[in-house]
């Protein structure tokens, strides 16, 4: 079963932290970077994942991220670039030591992308009408809460919510390519 968590505002200073992890790994190559996916909508329930999107300039620069992207600490998952080949996926697990005990902060998910293509676009623009209008953040997370105990498989998960996110954005002009 998929677990979905009531938001939680940390999940804004995670990605913060992520941010700078990013910008230094990545210096110069970077164009762009913002906090996608349901953790950056406040109030929208999530699965504690932190996805976030940095940006390149350039297609080319996308296997120069690998190296960098590694010795900061995210695995590098090279199993979907047959099916998008305009993105590096890495993630990475955070554990936090205090004092006292230790905390398992959510996963992060890297969708490293080049810059103003149709999969940069899309991401930011369903975030955004997420942010905005209430009355599709509100459907958008009764769907998830009535998906989530369906499944076990996170990409499962993910293709089920397709149809919803294609038709938020055709009502506001977006296609997926």
């Amino acid at each position: 079963m998929i677990v979905i968590q009531k938001y939680n505002p940390l999940w804004a200073d995670q990605y913060e932290a992520e941010r700078e992890r990013i910008k230094q790994a990545l210096g110069p190559l970077l164009a762009d970077i913002d906090h996608i996916g349901s953790t950056s909508v406040p109030g929208l329930a999530a699965k504690p994942i932190i996805d976030i999107m940095p940006a390149i300039h350039q297609s080319v620069e996308l296997d120069l991220t690998v190296a960098a992207m590694m010795r900061a600490g995210y695995a590098y998952i090279y199993q979907y670039e047959d099916t998008l080949p305009q993105r590096r996926l890495f993630k990475r697990h955070q554990d936090s030591q205090d004092d006292s005990d230790t905390v398992v902060l959510p996963a992060v998910n890297i969708h490293l992308v080049k810059i103003n293509t149709p999969f940069y676009h899309r991401h930011l623009k369903f975030r955004d009408i997420l942010r905005q209008e209430q009355s599709i953040r509100d459907a958008y997370q009764k769907l998830k809460l009535e998906l989530a105990p369906q499944y076990t498989v996170v990409n499962d998960y993910a293709q089920a919510k397709d149809e919803f996110i294609d038709s938020v954005l055709l009502a506001h002009g977006i296609v997926r390519e």
